[in-house]
């Protein structure tokens, strides 16, 4: 017997702005013992207090995947659901860090060069005034930032939060014929 594949997902849900809608996803995931691995939650654009727009992003299989689906788009509230695979093409996903780093000496630039071999551009939001930490914000692919962090190690980071993944389908290419 072959195991079963588990890839990441993400699913991108618009709802309407109710109490309780979130509540109700997030037990689809929890009775099937499934991990929300991030949760992202905003008001769907000139429709605030209307409509929200939920991204969530999990590990499971193919089947169970298509499986809760299915479940999500029955509840009441929901009007839409999207899911893909993380690794597709179809979707643009970002992630925002707030890094707090210790630094020592001369090391802003190190750091610095270091950020931006990750393909990230810091902005750099704070630092402390005897130069000892310094706050620096990144956008990026959940991998990318992973990986910086890692780079960096305990060492140099004091502190990290990390906002969830937002992510929207790509445009498709209109045919011009």
């Amino acid at each position: 017997m072959t195991a079963v594949e588990e890839k990441n997902y993400i699913f991108s849900i618009t709802v309407y702005d109710r109490p309780g809608v979130l509540n109700r996803i997030s037990m689809i995931f929890s009775r099937r013992m499934i991990n929300i691995h991030t949760i992202n939650a905003d008001y769907i654009e000139f429709k605030s207090g209307e409509m929200t727009r939920i991204v969530v992003t999990f590990k499971t299989n193919h089947k169970m995947a298509q499986t809760l689906l299915k479940l999500i788009r029955k509840l009441v509230d929901v009007v839409e659901v999207d899911g893909f695979d993380t690794s597709s093409d179809l979707i643009f996903q970002r992630e925002l860090a707030l890094i707090r780093l210790k630094l020592s000496g001369n090391d802003v630039d190190k750091v610095l060069n270091t950020v931006r071999n990750f393909k990230l551009t810091p902005h750099i939001l704070d630092l402390s005034v005897e130069g000892s930490l310094m706050t620096v914000e990144v956008a990026g692919l959940p991998e990318e930032i992973e990986g910086l962090i890692d780079e960096l190690g305990p060492d140099v980071v004091f502190q990290a939060v990390r906002s969830g993944i937002a992510a929207i389908p790509k445009l498709r290419e209109i045919d011009k014929d």
